[in-house]
């Protein structure tokens, strides 16, 4: 075996390299449950059991719930279980085909209750109709059914719209994963959906067109369809026609002795049109709660993890010329420049896959925990923030080890130095009101800004390139003085 990969070797499974590796696994753990608890997540915002619908009460007091069940990929769920009990007691029941609709007659405790592999979903659907003994009505066709509340009880990591459900006056819309669109109709219509790219430039909103999606809607009959939502998309318009005049009318109650108030156009009330504008994301909204919350402990972590590679750099090269160790290994056939260049990649490759690790990790958890998968495309981006931090002060570490012949020197320099550029910097940046520039292009590790801003979807304003070659430098200079020093200075 070469002396250099055997050294190489020797360095990776050394007792502290692997158990630097189990530190940055159980760092991951820490963070993915931390994450989860911050969040305040419950069972049904990921159990694989979803339900939407609305209720409605027809003149003669019948109520009818219609809705769809759906799974944790937006498909329909078939075979699921719908009970409508009253007093604790089933009064009537189905199955679905994904959607259901079933009607019975008013009781004061009507609850709704689901069932699914083992899964419930429950609601009480008498405080639906009439909350506080009031019945506000969306529209009544002659003859037809009253429309009373929207039953809105679902699992909302489902949906591809980082938004809760959209009320277009006379439908219900969401959006779920997969390109799946939900569509609950209060009345016989028409709409239009306008799939755009929306961009704010210079005080104007600049509209760019992708596609548009005509439906016909049947009142009180859900429909579900797989759209194929252009990859820019950022905007969902509906233009939708409202009632301004609205006029108060008195109907019987049908479930006090007194009577109800009720919301209805004004004879003379004509509809005006206007764009309802949905805002849309790729992400789910399960990912929209936990991967800020994520991103702010990874940041936490990561104030305490660069002193793990630091004193590795440390361990492998500076204390080796400060105790005379290095003088022993050159005893051996190989040179300076291969100790340096294998220890150093040794080192590397450990930060390599204790970044991996640390993300990998929470990734993990978050799939076993609450469901959300994270593309291995997403675990790759962020493991670059640790990646790139810790790679830079590996690479300064060594390189005070090469200038310095005093390990605790250079193991000084190295806690003193990330003090200065990830603490001091950016306080004097706060107060020259550079705050931005220092973090964004200045600190090493800077590409993390951007990468932030991609992962929690936010509209990061930076020069990514700029971040990137300032985390290039960070790492490339250092390790270049460090060899030339190497290569013409005796050890």
């Amino acid at each position: 075996m070469r002396p250099s990969f055997y050294d190489f070797k020797k360095t990776s499974l050394r007792v502290f390299s692997i158990l630097i590796l189990i530190i940055f696994i159980l760092s991951g753990v820490g963070m993915a449950y931390q994450t989860i608890q911050v969040s305040q997540l419950v069972p049904s915002d990921y159990e694989n059991l979803n339900v939407m619908g609305y209720v409605y009460v027809s003149p003669n007091y019948k109520v009818s719930i219609c809705g769809i069940v759906f799974n944790n990929q937006g498909k329909p769920i078939p075979s699921a279980t719908i009970y409508i009990l009253s007093s604790g007691k089933v009064i009537a029941s189905t199955e679905t085909n994904g959607f259901f609709n079933i009607t019975v007659k008013y009781a004061h405790d009507l609850y709704l209750l689901v069932k699914y592999n083992g899964l419930e979903r429950s609601i009480n659907i008498s405080s639906i109709i009439s909350p506080n003994g009031i019945i506000f009505l969306y529209k009544q066709e002659k003859g037809g059914p009253i429309v009373n509340q929207t039953l809105s009880f679902y699992n909302v990591s489902l949906f591809r719209n980082a938004f809760y459900p959209s009320y277009l006056y006379n439908a219900e819309m969401v959006i779920m994963s997969n390109n799946n669109l939900v569509i609950f109709p209060h009345d016989n219509s028409n709409i239009t959906l306008e799939f755009v790219h929306s961009s704010y430039i210079l005080n104007y909103t600049i509209v760019t067109p992708l596609k548009s999606l005509n439906l016909s809607l049947r009142a009180l009959t859900p429909i579900y369809i797989t759209v194929n939502i252009p990859p820019m998309t950022n905007c969902i318009i509906v233009p939708v026609h409202i009632y301004y005049n609205l006029s108060p009318i008195i109907l019987p109650s049908p479930i006090y002795s007194n009577v109800n108030l009720t919301i209805l156009p004004s004879p003379n009330a004509l509809p005006r049109e206007f764009n309802f504008t949905i805002q849309y994301s790729n992400y789910t909204i399960i990912y929209s709660k936990i991967m800020p919350n994520f991103i702010t402990f990874l940041s936490i972590f990561m104030l305490f993890l660069p002193f793990v590679i630091i004193y590795l750099a440390y361990t492998s090269f500076a204390r080796l010329r400060s105790t005379g160790e290095l003088e022993f290994i050159l005893a051996r056939p190989i040179t300076k420049c291969k100790i340096f260049i294998s220890r150093f990649f040794a080192n590397v490759l450990i930060a390599t896959i204790s970044s991996f690790l640390l993300i990998t990790t929470t990734a993990m958890i978050f799939s076993i925990k609450i469901g959300l998968y994270l593309p291995i495309h997403v675990i790759l981006v962020i493991s670059l923030i640790p990646l790139s931090s810790l790679l830079s002060y590996l690479a300064i570490t060594y390189m005070y080890s090469t200038i310095i012949k005093s390990g605790a020197i250079v193991l000084g320099l190295g806690f003193f130095t990330y003090i200065i550029t990830q603490i001091v910097t950016p306080v004097i940046g706060i107060i020259t009101n550079t705050y931005n520039e220092i973090t964004n292009y200045l600190v090493p590790g800077s590409l993390q800004y951007y990468i932030q801003g991609w992962v929690t979807g936010d509209n990061v304003k930076v020069n990514v390139e700029l971040e990137i070659i300032s985390t290039i430098l960070w790492i490339i200079i250092p390790s270049i003085i460090s060899y030339i020093i190497v290569k013409k200075r005796d050890m």
